[in-house]
């Protein structure tokens, strides 16, 4: 039996450290690190902490911004998830901006 082995890009690499260190943070603030701390231990900018820090709740895939609607689905257009419900969360999603 043949093994598939999958090729690695380096955007495949990036991303994939990108959401470790977004996932690192968001233990590390569970556990009650302030700022400080948690920018020590994760490669993120300051920004992105302060957005996990200040982030309450998982977005809902219902009220994300990457939700987009196929003729019969919804999914996600940055490829997180594909194919979701709207009670479905990533965990990596942004809220979408309201519309005035």
């Amino acid at each position: 039996m043949a093994m598939l082995r999958k090729e690695w890009s380096e955007e495949d690499i990036t991303r994939l450290s990108y959401d470790m260190a977004i996932a690192r943070a968001k233990v590390y603030k569970k556990w009650g690190f302030d700022i400080n701390e948690i920018a020590a231990l994760v490669d993120l900018p300051e920004s992105k902490i302060r957005a996990v820090i200040d982030d309450h709740s998982d977005v809902r895939c219902v009220d994300c911004r990457y939700l987009e609607f196929s003729d019969l689905y919804g999914e996600c257009s940055i490829g997180y998830k594909g194919i979701v419900w709207p009670n479905d969360s990533c965990g990596r999603g942004e809220p979408r901006e309201e519309k005035e």
